[in-house]
């Protein structure tokens, strides 16, 4: 908002590419920006995914740590 006019500003919208496929190929830098943001987004679910997997593994490590106590303690008891 415009403080001397108390008026919001509008904005245009000018594009850069012409078609899809200019946007695509950026002028001949489309592989290497493209491959660059695939690795990107691999990399990220690659470490949500190995995060998931460890979280399990921890949980079952748990469980089982808590199993064994409780089957220890029952030992003792008798």
């Amino acid at each position: 908002m415009d403080s001397n006019t108390g008026q919001f500003a509008v904005m245009s919208l000018n594009f850069q590419f012409d078609s899809f496929a200019s946007f695509i190929a950026m002028a001949g830098h489309g592989p290497y920006v493209w491959a660059a943001y695939a690795i990107s987004v691999i990399s990220l679910i690659l470490i949500v995914l190995q995060a998931r997997i460890k979280r399990r593994q921890i949980a079952q490590k748990v469980a089982l740590a808590k199993l064994r106590a409780s089957q220890l303690a029952e030992t003792h008891q008798s």
